[in-house]
């Protein structure tokens, strides 16, 4: 399938062998070794690895008119932060796709990440946009952005 990844905090361009898919790095705030995941769920290690803290938005450029499978990759690596302290919200393209959102929570602990895939139609470009959510101590956190064409006409795109 068509699409590309986003490595937020990555250290350079790598290609991901099992799916072909190319993953680009991107602004981060912090890398660790890819070891420092001990449960990659459906996330890829060397993604979850990395990632950007902070509420904002986080542009996907360059897209095609299609349906896409947007797939966000999250990992808390931060061991002294516990169930609760971050909890935030997701919006794509301004409509929100998680609310109340723990990393901690759906994980059962750091070092372990998930993947959250929605369907959303794209005019050329997605935004996506983390906010932290009532009393959270902490901000939010992402560590990778994965989108898949489904169904592309090219035609369509002209």
């Amino acid at each position: 399938p068509e699409g590309h990844g986003i490595n937020l905090g990555a250290p350079g361009r790598r290609v991901d062998v099992a799916s072909g898919r190319v993953w680009h790095d991107a602004e981060g705030t912090y890398r660790r070794h890819a070891s420092a995941i001990t449960d990659k769920g459906d996330s890829i290690q060397w993604v979850a690895a990395s990632g950007r803290e902070g509420e904002g938005t986080i542009p996907v450029y360059d897209l095609l008119r299609a349906d896409y499978a947007v797939r966000l990759h999250f990992a808390e690596l931060n061991p002294k932060v516990s169930p609760g302290d971050r909890v935030f919200d997701v919006f794509i393209d301004g409509k929100p796709v998680l609310t109340g959102f723990d990393i901690l929570a759906k994980t059962g602990g750091p070092g372990r990440a998930t993947v959250e895939e929605f369907v959303v139609a794209a005019d050329m470009r997605l935004e996506i946009e983390l906010r932290r959510a009532g009393q959270a101590k902490k901000p939010p956190v992402i560590s990778g952005i994965e989108v898949i064409a489904r169904g592309v006409d090219a035609a369509r795109d002209k």
